[in-house]
């Protein structure tokens, strides 16, 4: 098989790329062109692997823990103010447009933070799965749970009216 012609496609700037290759070809006496000699004549098993190892740089990996730590971060501040707007019932909280705003622009800031990666994989990593899918979720039902309040509250006040 010729490997002349073998060539990396799609981008791999953030790619660091390695190989390294086995002759089995038998004992060190035995040479073999691999060009011009028949290798099915050959009176032993002969082949030659070669194995490329692909990996991410390690400024790149950082990132990648950065950006899951951000999201963790953001959401878990978002879901201890929601949580102490609606279980400690701080109507004071629940007066303006802070905290539903907060929840809202987090809720399309976090999946972005993912996007912004440099060389990011397609969704359905394991990045989605550990950083990005569950901050957003607790996240979404904050705001839904602003949501709900702020209109309860907006409800009973104007039932006492």
């Amino acid at each position: 098989m010729d490997i002349a012609g073998v060539q990396l496609a799609d981008s791999t700037l953030n790619w660091r790329f390695d190989y390294e290759y086995k002759d089995a070809c038998g004992p060190a006496e035995v040479t073999i062109n691999w060009d011009t000699d028949d290798v099915n004549t050959l009176p032993h098993d002969c082949h030659m692997t070669v194995n490329f190892i692909g990996r991410r740089p390690p400024l790149l990996i950082f990132c990648a823990i950065a950006a899951v730590a951000v999201n963790w971060t953001c959401a878990i501040f978002i879901f201890i103010l929601t949580c102490e707007a609606i279980i400690m019932r701080r109507s004071y909280m629940l007066q303006g447009t802070d905290i539903l705003s907060m929840c809202f622009t987090a809720l399309f800031a976090l999946p972005t933070i993912r996007s912004l990666l440099p060389g990011a994989p397609a969704y359905g990593a394991i990045i989605d799965l550990v950083g990005i899918l569950p901050c957003t979720l607790i996240v979404a039902l904050c705001a839904v749970c602003v949501s709900v309040a702020k209109l309860n509250k907006r409800y009973r006040n104007q039932k006492s009216e």
